[in-house]
């Protein structure tokens, strides 16, 4: 007798878990300091549990920074911390100078870079932390905190933090020399907290402390070159120009912890329905695939290289080959948004086969018993299978076959068969 097929499937797949650990990026190490994962551009040096970015000379440059960019499009809130020691003999005509910044730069520096400038080449885009102890203005002595998040190109020519007073993009300290003076034989510490704003990525507030002493706390709206930048370099710079100090740090640590996720992708079975094309998925179903306890997560979906999340990820209409990605964020924790899961979706075109089973006659009473779960329908592991005795039922979802391991039929009957996976193609 002749079983006709007609369909959808469900594949469950097995997954091996993998787990993917969150990150602290350090500068760190005693007696000798651990440079594993960051660049050293001349003429800063590794020497003993610090670098030293500048030697207490005139005219000298120095830099590190992280060797690979960080993307901080999910990253809610980061942190910062580091020492640094400005100290050295100086000179007779300018003594100290100039000074050393802290940045997230998409640009970083490469080379050399005037001391005026301490440190950060010209136009450079991101968000600049600058301590500045000599004033340009006066060719004297200051400790003054400057912040930029924008481009470095003020004045033309010369660029210099010091003079760029671009409206909600900057800011300049008091003299911090009566009360924090940033020249001494001591480190002073440094904290740099960023949070992203909720109704502006391009609005940071950032907060600063200098041991234990917030010097600002403040939102900056991001201009020029560092408006909708996601990715950038971590790092310090330094210069003297014509005067000369040591610039030393050590102690660095980049928390820019992400939510820890169990794999970094799945590739489930789906397919397409042969007449539109189309197929439907339900991607929540792959959440703790991704997270334990997906409930206590705010977890959204976007195609790949679109920024507008999928409306309604429970019955998601794809077609050809498409990658989703997967944002997990933790509301009760600081950690970073998880943007790093994919589900990746490659169809293939519904195929499914009419089959003819036989049994014997029962001593020609015009019945036989089949059982119908010996039609190969589907060479698909893990299908689930539902036998109706006409296709209005297997519509209707009424009168389901419940003795398909023992079905009675008359010859030449017919049985609709509804095989359901993940990919829900047809009803």
């Amino acid at each position: 007798m002749k079983k006709i097929l007609l369909l959808s499937f469900l594949f469950v797949l097995s997954i091996i878990n993998q787990d993917l650990k969150a990150q602290t990026y350090q500068l760190t190490g005693s007696p000798v300091i651990n440079t594993t994962g960051w660049d050293i551009v001349p003429s800063a040096s590794a020497t003993g549990d610090f670098v030293q970015l500048t030697a207490d000379q005139i005219s000298q440059f120095g830099a590190i920074k992280l060797s690979n960019p960080i993307n901080l499009k999910y990253c809610d809130k980061w942190k910062v911390e580091f020492d640094f020691r400005i100290d050295g003999n100086g000179t007779t005509a300018y003594g100290r100078g100039d000074g050393l910044t802290f940045w997230y730069l998409s640009n970083p520096p490469t080379a050399f870079t005037t001391g005026g400038g301490l440190g950060i080449p010209a136009n450079a885009n991101g968000l600049m932390v600058a301590f500045d102890i000599f004033n340009n203005s006066t060719e004297g002595q200051m400790s003054k905190v400057h912040v930029l998040y924008g481009t470095n190109n003020v004045p033309a020519g010369s660029p210099n933090i010091e003079y760029n007073m671009t409206a909600n993009s900057t800011f300049h300290s008091a003299d911090l020399n009566p009360t924090q003076p940033f020249v001494g034989p001591n480190y002073k510490h440094v904290e740099v907290n960023g949070e992203i704003s909720t109704s502006n990525p391009n609005i940071w507030i950032i907060q600063i402390k200098i041991d234990g002493v917030v010097i600002t706390n403040q939102s900056f709206t991001a201009t020029g070159g560092a408006v909708g930048m996601t990715q950038g370099y971590f790092g310090f710079s330094a210069g003297t120009g014509a005067a000369s100090a040591r610039h030393s740090i050590k102690n660095a640590k980049i928390f820019i912890d992400k939510v820890p996720i169990l794999q970094n992708s799945v590739t489930p079975f789906v397919c397409t329905n042969p007449a539109t094309g189309t197929g439907f998925v339900d991607l929540t179903a792959y959440a703790n695939q991704f997270v334990n306890n997906p409930a206590n997560y705010i977890i959204t979906y976007y195609v790949a290289g679109n920024p507008v999340p999928i409306a309604a990820p429970t019955n998601f209409q794809y077609s050809g080959n498409t990658t989703i990605t997967v944002v997990v964020k933790d509301p009760s924790s600081t950690l970073c948004d998880n943007g790093d899961g994919k589900i990746i979706l490659n169809p293939s075109p519904f195929a499914a086969d009419d089959v003819t089973i036989t049994a014997c006659n029962n001593n020609n009473a015009g019945v036989a018993y089949f059982d119908l779960s010996t039609a190969a329908v589907t060479n698909l592991p893990g299908v689930v299978k539902k036998y109706y005795p006409s296709l209005a039922n297997l519509n209707a979802g009424t009168n389901e076959i419940l003795n398909w391991s023992n079905y009675p039929s008359a010859n030449g009957g017919t049985v609709h068969v509804k095989v359901t996976t993940s990919s829900r193609l047809f009803r």
